[in-house]
């Protein structure tokens, strides 16, 4: 297997992976940061990170706890403003967790007083008589 990517041999500072390292990589993705971009806040390259959260797996565990830490802060959030009675908040909860949707204002809604249509053959030679008829069922009689 031929690898294609050649992995930059220049390093920022070393990677020791320690507590405190667990606990920076916890929460930058508790910020939001996904596993490259924390690559890269401490200098490695894709390659060696890869590579290192493969031999440690607490790596990757702190990377979840981080991620599920940020998502419990933005729902504490979220439900605060729905508390307070922020209605966006309320309509984006509904939307995401609920099931809710919003109607589609493109969509014509049908009226509760619209008239059934039906399928009507006017069976006359004669056009006055026809408009006549025609008439009279326009009118609902």
């Amino acid at each position: 297997m031929e690898i294609l990517y050649k992995p930059n041999k220049k390093k920022i500072k070393e990677f020791v992976l320690d507590e405190v390292t667990l606990s920076e990589i916890s929460r930058l993705s508790f910020l939001g940061l996904v596993p490259e971009q924390i690559a890269d806040y401490f200098g490695l390259d894709w390659y060696d990170w890869f590579i290192k959260s493969n031999e440690n797996p607490e790596l990757k565990q702190a990377i979840k706890i981080g991620k599920s830490k940020g998502i419990v802060n933005a729902s504490e959030k979220l439900l605060n403003h729905m508390e307070s009675g922020d209605l966006k908040a309320t309509t984006f909860f509904l939307e995401t967790k609920g099931g809710f949707n919003k109607p589609d204002p493109k969509q014509e809604q049908p009226k509760d007083d619209a008239k059934e249509k039906a399928n009507v053959t006017i069976n006359c030679n004669d056009p006055i008589e026809a408009s006549r008829i025609y008439q009279k069922i326009m009118q609902g009689d």
